[in-house]
C-alpha cells in the first residue's frame, strides 16, 4: 500500500512496517526483476522477512506497527 514516499509492507497477524518506496523499488527490481506495482500484486507475506532482514543489514530506517483493526482468531 502506498503512503506518500513510504510503502506499507504487511507482515503477519496485523503487523506491518513502513519503508522507503524508492529503496523497496530497487530491492524488488534487483531480487525479483519486476516493477514494484507487479510485485505488490503477487506479494507473499513471507517476502516481508527478506525485505525486513535486508533493511536491517543495510541500516535502512523502517517502522514496525500493528493494525489495531486486525482481528486474530487462533
Amino acid at each position: 500500500m502506498y503512503v506518500g514516499n513510504t510503502i506499507k509492507v504487511d507482515r503477519y497477524n496485523g503487523e506491518y512496517f513502513m519503508i522507503s518506496q524508492k529503496w523497496l523499488m530497487e530491492v524488488v527490481w534487483n531480487k525479483y526483476n519486476m516493477p514494484l506495482h507487479e510485485f505488490l500484486l503477487a506479494y507473499d507475506k513471507s517476502d516481508s522477512d527478506y525485505i525486513m532482514s535486508l533493511a536491517e543489514r543495510q541500516s535502512i530506517q523502517y517502522q514496525i506497527e500493528h493494525d489495531e483493526d486486525y482481528l486474530y482468531i487462533g
